[in-house]
């Protein structure tokens, strides 16, 4: 019997803490859950860009190098094969070349350098919109605050705050311009493979597979040369953090980031017309999970976590009083119940007597 109160105050108690977490949540505006979805996009990449580095590169990368290794193999093949060297010399010596370019390209662009600079703009995305996420949370009167501090510092509080906005909006440029990124890195990896694996095609289809590479190539390294531009623009402080944005380069990389998506866009869809690559599936758990409902249910998960790392004595107490709605409701059930079935038999009786 012990153990079974001991069950409901758990399960009550856990019930009562989510359930304030849910309306507690959805009180909350909706700005707020806009700045952290922001936030948990830039970390998605920042965790993408760890793994690529410490995995060897970026998965078109690896496939291109892939595909020269497969290329290197077929080419000692076609010295002991006279009828094979004949009939796919051509296709074959320019496909070895485009090769050679893509994986020098990766070679020449993919340094440590690089890498650190992609990983640094992609954590002050993370904490800028973070930090707007529980800015959104202050209440009015906190502004007011905010205003005297800034006006400390020597600066105008509207203007701090419209290059706070500039700031903002840059970095959503730059998650988009690594959203298109990831896509292209996705095309590359699904052409490369698809070449790798596939030997029996025609002559034919293979030049008009020949045909995409050049297109492929140029993808990846407008990606760089964006990446470059992204990468540089933005006044810096000592620390190297960008403290401002101009409205002139704000409009610029937005430009950018958008013409390198289209290119990728247009890139896709010509592979897909020629070979069977897998779709390419943006990741949509981030838009699923950041709402009030799961937000709400995580906070209160969070709070009962935190109260195991109280003294029992006080952990046991705050569990009992959390889950009186619920013990409180089983009871009056029960008791209802009883007086319920308590009728039920009186009837019974009743009728069995007539």
């Amino acid at each position: 019997m012990e153990e079974k109160r001991e069950y409901c105050e758990e399960i009550g108690s856990t019930g009562t803490l989510v359930g304030t977490g849910i309306v507690g949540a959805s009180l909350i505006n909706q700005e707020f859950f806009e700045n952290l979805r922001e936030g948990v996009q830039h970390a998605r990449h920042l965790g993408k860009t760890a793994y690529d580095f410490a995995t060897g590169g970026p998965e078109g990368m690896k496939a291109a190098r892939n595909l020269e290794e497969a290329l290197a193999i077929v080419g000692e093949a076609r010295e002991n094969n006279s009828e094979a060297r004949a009939m796919f010399e051509d296709y074959f010596l320019q496909r070895r070349e485009f090769v050679g370019s893509l994986v020098n390209l990766y070679r020449e662009n993919e340094t440590i350098s690089r890498v650190a600079e992609r990983l640094k703009i992609q954590i002050e995305g993370t904490l800028k919109n973070f930090f707007e996420a529980g800015n959104s949370l202050k209440p009015e009167i906190m502004e007011t605050l905010d205003d005297k501090i800034i006006e400390l510092y020597g600066m105008n509080p509207a203007e701090a705050r419209e290059s706070s906005g500039r700031l903002k909006e840059f970095y959503k440029h730059i998650r988009e311009f690594y959203d298109a990124r990831e896509k292209n890195e996705h095309v590359v990896k699904e052409f490369c493979n698809y070449l790798a694996d596939v030997k029996n095609e025609s002559v034919a289809q293979n030049e008009r597979f020949n045909e995409l590479f050049p297109d492929v190539i140029v993808r990846v390294r407008e990606g760089y040369e964006t990446e470059d531009i992204l990468h540089e623009t933005g006044d810096k402080n000592a620390f190297g953090l960008r403290g401002n944005v101009s409205q002139k380069d704000l409009d610029r990389t937005g430009e950018k980031a958008l013409h390198f998506e289209r290119g990728v866009d247009n890139t896709y869809d010509s592979v897909r017309e020629e070979m069977p690559i897998e779709p390419y599936s943006k990741p949509v758990w981030i838009d699923y999970s950041i709402n009030p409902v799961v937000v709400g249910i995580c906070a209160g998960l969070t709070a009962k976590g935190l109260t195991k790392l109280l003294p029992a004595f006080i952990e046991k107490q705050i569990k009992k009083t959390l889950a009186l709605p619920f013990t409180s409701l089983a009871k009056g059930l029960g008791y209802s119940a009883k007086q319920i079935k308590k009728l039920i038999e009186k009837n019974k009786n009743l009728e069995s007597k007539v």
